[in-house]
């Protein structure tokens, strides 16, 4: 864990109940011995340690001094301490940034607890809490009368405790989704504290309750229904920048450098452009491209074109294959669970960090609530069109879709799929059906897959249909991979990565305003573009959507081709997968078709396994 907190470390320990807690600490918030953690409040009977930020910390921390606590340091930890002295469980509803966190309770006989609680009893407990959207991680193993938490799931197999056994389950998923799909992980009985979601445990005997406090369909329903519809499209714009606005001025709060990703995309433009309104000196930002060869993937001339548009100290990541191939054991440790996605965090991560910042801050998120992404145009016509999808043609389009373009194909078979499966279908390699010819008969065996946590979604049926859109993004592909791989990727250099899009009352405006405000002749981010017209470069405002892409195809049946060969004919490979898969998949490696980021995929779990010694 020291990479993700590389300035200090402690542990404490109390033996009669046998509870350990320990923290590695990145210092952000008063980098003196001041916030070491684990921290107590003064009477000895909370103690915490904390991974994340709280940006509203200083108001919190006046209202708890108007109430007679006192503070011995200037971090955000001591604010959350006291909070829960104050306010009990209640107190994650107060913070406004990104967390988890763990409060040990060590009973009534050692001071006061949270006012209105029958504290003269309590008995010894412990609390862990996630932030609304997961922005930080927490996973958890229990078994009989143990429990094992941490940041990462590397620790819980470092314990010892944790049994390297996969859970097939989740295996099962990637090869639809690409990404562990929370709460299950990779591993059997570990498992993700869900976002916006708190856990109680007590510990004699051991019990764990959860709660889930946030969900942004709940939150913004109110809001959405007797507020935001008397909004006009002006008011709106007006609002949205006045949020935009406090939530970049409260992510800038450190005692580090902070600096920025840059793109040349709209949100991480927008993102520096409101940063240069706040901060004096000019801002370090960082980009990545690719060597001549793989030029055309690269964004890099939009990048420029920002930087100099907000005259910052901006950095080029140029990524070449023989770099990807020299990095790929760090690549692959640093991933903390197979994903398809994280490689280029991984990198513009490592050279922020080297470039001086400790802090950066990010776009991430704004395709999933503003409408960024063409699924979001594709479905609302389909809802638009047939809101209940069109079973009877379904028999025929399955015969019709080998002829069929890809674009075409998907258009139609969007529309003939139940509301629910298009929301499910979004981003889906593989229907379970097909994963039947990928696995090995032994993986199959004795094994009755269940309906994964994306087929088994439970949209609000109040919701319109990009907010439905919206929903399923935050709940699938945002929590389950961008999120969980810019955290891994980015703490692995002890870099601390803010997505500032994602400040949870700028989310929940945003969820609540009507679809046309984000999504208007099919063109998406409406109010995001007019609320930051003023700070953009046209040229950016109205580029077209485009996915960052990386040269898959070339490394892996390139630089990466020995690798990728190993993995595929690994007897962890011949455990899990068809031989007709397996050599489908190398025939794709010698260049008979092109590889995918599935195959990207299938290849770093096969390394992942294998470093971990799991077993199938």
């Amino acid at each position: 864990m020291r990479h993700r907190g590389p300035n200090d470390h402690g542990i404490y320990h109390e033996s009669s109940q046998q509870i350990c807690l320990g923290q590695t600490r990145l210092s952000i918030q008063d980098i003196s011995t001041a916030g070491h953690q684990p921290m107590s409040d003064d009477s000895g009977r909370y103690w915490i340690v904390f991974n994340g930020e709280i940006y509203n910390f200083m108001d919190i921390r006046h209202e708890l001094e108007s109430k007679g606590h006192h503070f011995i340091s200037k971090t955000d930890t001591e604010v959350i301490l006291y909070g829960y002295r104050e306010w009990g469980e209640a107190v994650v509803l107060k913070l406004r940034g990104m967390f988890a966190f763990a409060i040990y309770d060590r009973g009534a006989q050692f001071g006061p607890g949270p006012k209105g609680s029958q504290n003269w009893d309590d008995p010894p407990s412990l609390f862990l809490a996630r932030d609304r959207f997961g922005i930080k991680p927490l996973y958890f193993h229990q078994t009989g009368e143990s429990l094992i938490f941490a940041s990462e799931i590397k620790a819980l197999l470092a314990s010892g405790v944790v049994p390297a056994l996969l859970d097939r389950q989740t295996l099962w998923d990637y090869l639809s989704y690409g990404s562990a799909l929370q709460p299950r992980t990779f591993i059997q009985g570990v498992q993700a504290l869900l976002p916006g979601h708190t856990a109680k445990i007590a510990l004699n005997p051991l019990s764990i309750s959860f709660q889930c406090y946030w969900d942004i369909s709940v939150a913004t329903s109110q809001t959405a229904e007797h507020q935001q519809p008397s909004l006009t499209y002006t008011e709106a714009v007006t609002r949205v920048r006045q949020q935009l606005e406090e939530a970049t001025r409260l992510h800038l709060i450190a005692d580090v450098p902070v600096g920025a990703f840059l793109s040349g995309g709209i949100d991480s433009t927008a993102v520096v452009g409101l940063m240069s309104q706040y901060v004096r000196q000019s801002i370090k930002t960082f980009s990545i491209g690719f060597e001549h060869k793989h030029a055309p993937l690269n964004e890099l001339r939009w990048a420029r074109l920002a930087a100099a548009r907000f005259n910052t100290d901006h950095h080029e990541v140029i990524i070449t294959g023989q770099q990807v191939a020299q990095s790929w054991d760090r690549l692959v440790t640093a991933i903390d669970q197979p994903s398809h996605d994280g490689t280029n965090t991984f990198f513009v991560s490592e050279a922020t960090k080297q470039g001086g910042v400790t802090v950066a801050l990010s776009g991430l998120g704004g395709d999933e609530l503003f409408a960024g992404y063409p699924h979001f145009r594709r479905i609302s016509q389909a809802n638009r069109l047939a809101p209940y999808g069109l079973p009877w043609a379904i028999d025929p389009l399955a015969r019709l879709s080998g002829f069929l373009p890809g674009r075409l194909r998907l258009g139609l078979e969007t529309l003939t799929a139940t509301p629910q499966e298009r929301l499910a279908s979004i981003r889906r390699w593989h229907k379970d059906s097909a994963k039947q010819q990928i696995f090995s008969a032994a993986f199959l065996a004795d094994f009755s897959p269940e309906p994964n946590t994306r087929d088994q979604l439970n949209t609000p049926g109040n919701l319109s249909p990009v907010a439905a859109v919206s929903y399923a993004e935050i709940q699938g592909y945002l929590r389950d991979t961008l999120l969980r791989d810019a955290d891994v990727m980015s703490m692995a250099h002890s870099l601390e990565l803010r997505p500032v899009l994602l400040d949870h009352k700028l989310a929940e405006t945003v969820f609540s305003l009507p679809d046309s405000y984000k999504l208007d002749s099919g063109t998406g981010k409406r109010v995001f573009k007019d609320a930051v017209s003023d700070l953009l470069p046209q040229e950016i405002i109205n580029r077209p959507k485009r996915g960052f892409e990386f040269p898959l195809n070339s490394w892996l049946s390139g630089v990466l081709y020995q690798q990728a060969s190993y993995a595929l004919q690994s007897r962890t490979a011949q455990a899990l997968f068809s031989p007709d898969y397996l050599m489908r998949s190398r025939n794709t490696l010698s260049g008979s078709l092109p590889p995918t980021a599935e195959l990207w995929a299938v290849i770093l779990s096969l390394y992942w396994f294998d470093l971990y010694s799991i077993t199938a």
